[in-house]
């Protein structure tokens, strides 16, 4: 009797031998989150975390989820995970699966109410303006009006009234980015420094505060400003020719 049990005890641990635990290869680490969600495109478009495993590293994208926590705008997170491989994944889906175990540390980041803040402002005027040698054009924009000056006269060389879609589409335009961003933005090409092109800028006003654009070329604004650029040189076309 004791033979046999000896046999089937022997048998019972190479079968567990043979077959290792789904949970030996579960690693638990410390990670970042950041405090706002980018637009991504996984298998459609969504919103990712910003992810990280070492607070000197860059963002980085986390198209997954992490089971157990949620995430709120505003803050940056200190999270301990276990992570854990999934066998056999479906294509295209995460072979790891991170689980929560611990929100270690919560904290409102004070930049993300500042950029969410200026995304949102109430546009009060914008103002582009090329100078060179001998040369200057300023086109005033804002709710009501649209004007154009020329080699520094206080008075309009002319004006028009702005239309409401259009005042609506320039604000969109200017809260499409952070408006302090703009100063440092590097302009792509620098022919202003050699007389090559104008030296241009444009400012932003929310009222108590103004925003000014680091200089660029005119006819070639950093990328972020292409669009509103554009717009602003189309909206005063009409008055060049006056």
């Amino acid at each position: 009797m004791y033979k046999l049990f000896l046999a089937f005890s022997m048998l019972f641990t190479a079968n567990n031998c043979e077959k290792p635990s789904e949970t030996t290869n579960q690693e638990v680490k410390t990670v970042y989150i950041g405090s706002a969600l980018v637009d991504c495109m996984g298998l459609g478009p969504q919103k990712c975390m910003q992810y990280k495993e070492r607070l000197d590293e860059e963002w980085t994208l986390f198209y997954d989820a992490i089971q157990g926590f949620t995430h709120e705008e505003g803050y940056n997170y200190e999270l301990e995970v276990q992570i854990t491989p999934v066998a056999e994944p479906l294509q295209d889906a995460s072979s790891l699966e991170y689980t929560l175990i611990k929100i270690l540390k919560k904290e409102k980041d004070p930049e993300f109410v500042e950029n969410t803040t200026q995304k949102n402002a109430k546009i009060n005027a914008i103002t582009y303006e090329e100078t060179s040698r001998g040369y200057q054009k300023k086109i005033s924009l804002t709710a009501k009006r649209i004007a154009l000056f020329k080699n520094h006269e206080t008075k309009a060389t002319a004006t028009k009234n702005c239309e409401n879609s259009d005042w609506e589409q320039l604000s969109q335009l200017c809260n499409t980015f952070v408006h302090a961003e703009m100063q440092e933005w590097e302009a792509p090409t620098q022919k202003r420094l050699h007389d090559g092109a104008a030296h241009t800028t444009i400012t932003i006003s929310t009222g108590a505060n103004y925003y000014t654009s680091n200089s660029f070329d005119a006819g070639a604004p950093p990328a972020k400003l292409e669009a509103l650029t554009n717009r602003i040189l189309e909206l005063a076309k009409s008055l060049d020719k006056q």
